[in-house]
């Protein structure tokens, strides 16, 4: 199951939030203080993080900074009250996977939130694939090539002999 952190000073929202992906089948973490949040995130391990922009003690742009030098792969979604394209640019410039403006529809944040796991997953999966490639694959140079190698004459073009 899928784990999601969801960091906003205001309980309706967290409330919301936690019924909606609760719902859809999400672990749902919740915190009113994104200095409480960050240390449950080596514990946990969220797939993802919807975090307000403005809260009191802990800005989400500072967690946001924080979160990423620390763990640049886990995909945060930026919630403001706000149309404010200043902090939204800035945000997904520090590394915000995306943002949403409250009021929010509750079906596109769980179809975000969908997309945003997925685009985890595949990450990971990337990742393991290329460090394994990396791993296996021998390079070769004229100086270190397998003596069967050296007896193999290239095959002509137009040739269909293969």
């Amino acid at each position: 199951m899928k784990k999601i952190f969801v960091v906003d000073d205001d309980k309706s929202i967290r409330w919301v939030l936690e019924k909606a992906l609760t719902k859809n089948n999400y672990k749902v973490f919740v915190y009113d203080d994104p200095k409480a949040m960050i240390l449950d995130i080596e514990n946990f391990k969220p797939d993802v993080i919807i975090s307000d922009i403005r809260m009191p003690g802990m800005s989400g742009i500072d967690m946001l900074e924080k979160i990423k030098r620390e763990y640049p792969k886990i995909p945060i979604i930026i919630m403001t009250a706000f149309s404010d394209l200043e902090t939204t640019v800035s945000s997904l410039k520090k590394g915000a996977y995306d943002y949403i403006t409250k009021p929010f529809d509750i079906n596109e944040t769980v179809k975000l939130v969908e997309k945003a796991c997925n685009n985890s997953t595949h990450s990971e999966i990337k990742d393991k694939i290329v460090s394994q490639v990396e791993l296996n694959i021998p390079t070769f140079t004229k100086d270190n090539l397998p003596k069967e190698l050296l007896s193999i004459e290239p095959v002509k073009p137009g040739s269909r002999n293969l």
